[in-house]
């Protein structure tokens, strides 16, 4: 018997497709693990850089930090230094150099470059400007304001010290009075026309008095020459006794061209000496005299840092937390502001800030007030528009104290010198007949002739040189004024009524960290 097989039919073999898939998902999952450990890579060597980089850069602070300590040291070093190459050196690895030694009396701005390096080698590079202020205290009655430049008054009236940093003090062409003392640090004195000083005279160069009559209540010290044609003159005659008012000279003393004067004390001269028949001297008069008797207490140069210029920047948080600050918009520079400084401050706060750093144009301050002004206020300007105070009416101060206006033209570079941006002899200021309140007004700009006010105010008057020799200036009373922690001048300096002066006291301030930049 036959037997007939069947064969079933034929259907697709799915095993090799599943071994495709295995394959492939293999595949990604070896492509995803790749990329996962390349991920993990990168991110281990991004941080180990990272970590390198910021190494590197505390280490370079550590090298500013060190060299900062180092140049102000009692002996300045201009370098500090520790290198991985160096044995037994451990991290922040650096290398700092400073640019000059900062002055021990005098304020000065000074750059550290510090280089920093990670562990592996890798640098980081930042170059720090810093700036140091160095004071003077405990003269009779402080410092005083800054006048910078030649000096002409004409029927004015000065009540404090006056210091002529740079140029003459000319009083020759009509009356005018400083009631104190006349420091003239790098020119000379011209007086005539019944000009009068309280105080003493001090020169680094001549006195000269001209055709008229003079008053000195003080001494006179002149670092080269005293001339005198006048034909009426006293010297000393303010001083009370046993002080008496010296005529002190480094070079010569002549006295041929005067027609009658009165000097209450010597007259000494370290060169020649020619006498005047119609000069009544009440102590001894001589020539080569020495040791030169022309000494200066403080000597000029201490005057001349003690009333170095203080410099005043747009920073507004400068100015202490307790001042409640307004903050004029560019378009509005010109507006009343007498509400700012009427209105209470917020709670916390007692003294008013006026901000026109936002001003591109310029500023014109307008206060008009009849009446009390209850607080102390500042008014900030920046240093590239010009700047005018307009204050009117009658202001007033609260019973018990005097109110404070500080009328600040920004200085733009802190060099302890002024730095004018908007243009010399360009300020202004205004002020009521009758004012009761205390102001200073501060400009590295100077200010020029001024025709459209003489009247006076009591303050401070901090100006630059105005680059105009026929400066004019109104009747103004020196009044110390201090704003803590930025401002405290008195009006007084030197020798009180040529009796001895102060003990001197040199106060080197904290260094302050101006820009730092990372290469």
């Amino acid at each position: 018997m036959l037997m007939s097989l069947k064969r079933t039919p034929d259907v697709g073999d799915d095993r090799g497709v599943a071994l495709l898939a295995i394959v492939v998902i293999m595949l990604v999952g070896v492509v995803a693990a790749i990329l996962i450990a390349s991920s993990v890579m990168f991110a281990l060597t991004s941080n180990s850089s990272n970590k390198q980089r910021t190494q590197a850069f505390v280490a370079a602070e550590s090298g500013r930090d060190q060299a900062l300590s180092n140049a102000l040291a009692a002996t300045c070093s201009l370098s500090a230094t520790n290198l991985q190459a160096t044995p037994g050196a451990i991290p922040p690895y650096y290398e700092a150099t400073t640019d000059v030694c900062p002055s021990a009396t005098d304020s000065s701005t000074f750059v550290i470059t510090s280089t920093g390096y990670g562990s592996d080698g890798t640098k980081s590079r930042i170059t720090s400007t810093y700036s140091r202020l160095v004071t003077y205290t405990n003269q009779p009655g402080g410092s005083l304001a800054y006048i910078d430049g030649t000096f002409t008054l004409t029927q004015s009236q000065y009540s404090g010290d006056v210091v002529i940093r740079t140029g003459n003090y000319d009083c020759s062409t009509s009356h005018s009075i400083i009631n104190g003392d006349l420091w003239v640090l790098q020119g000379s004195a011209i007086l005539s026309s019944n000009c009068t000083v309280s105080g003493s005279v001090y020169t680094r160069d001549d006195v000269t008095f001209g055709s008229s009559e003079v008053h000195v209540g003080g001494r006179i010290i002149a670092g080269r020459d005293v001339n005198i044609s006048t034909n009426k003159f006293d010297v000393g005659k303010s001083l009370v006794a046993p002080a008496v008012g010296d005529v002190l000279a480094g070079r010569n003393i002549d006295f041929t061209g005067a027609k009658s004067g009165e000097i209450t004390g010597s007259v000494r001269a370290f060169g020649t000496y020619k006498p005047g028949s119609s000069v009544t001297i009440a102590g001894s008069a001589g020539g080569s005299v020495s040791p030169n008797p022309a000494v200066f207490t403080p000597t000029l140069d201490q005057v001349e840092k003690m009333t170095r210029w203080v410099d005043i920047n747009a920073d507004v948080s400068l100015w202490g937390s307790d001042v409640h600050w307004y903050t004029v918009p560019n378009g509005s520079c010109a507006l009343d502001v007498t509400s700012y400084l009427t209105t209470a401050p917020a709670a916390g706060k007692t003294r008013i800030g006026v901000d026109y750093s936002a001003c591109t144009a310029n500023v014109t301050i307008n206060v008009n007030r009849t009446g009390v002004l209850p607080y102390d206020t500042v008014f900030i300007v920046p240093p590239a528009v010009k700047m005018a105070l307009n204050l009117t009416g009658a202001p007033t101060s609260p019973a018990g104290r005097t109110t404070q206006l500080f009328v600040v033209h920004a200085d733009a570079n802190p060099n302890s010198v002024p730095n004018c941006v908007s243009g010399a002899d360009q300020d202004d200021i205004k002020v009521p007949s009758s004012s009761g309140v205390n102001l200073m007004f501060y400009t590295p700009c100077g200010v020029g002739k001024l025709t459209g006010s003489a009247n006076p105010f009591n303050g401070q008057f901090y100006a630059g040189n105005s680059g105009s020799v026929n400066w004019v200036q109104p009747v103004f009373t020196c009044k110390s004024m201090a704003w803590a922690p930025l401002i405290d001048l008195g009006c007084k300096l030197g020798e009180a009524d040529g009796t001895g002066s102060g003990t001197i006291v040199v106060t080197k301030q904290p260094a302050v960290l101006i820009t730092q930049v990372e290469d």
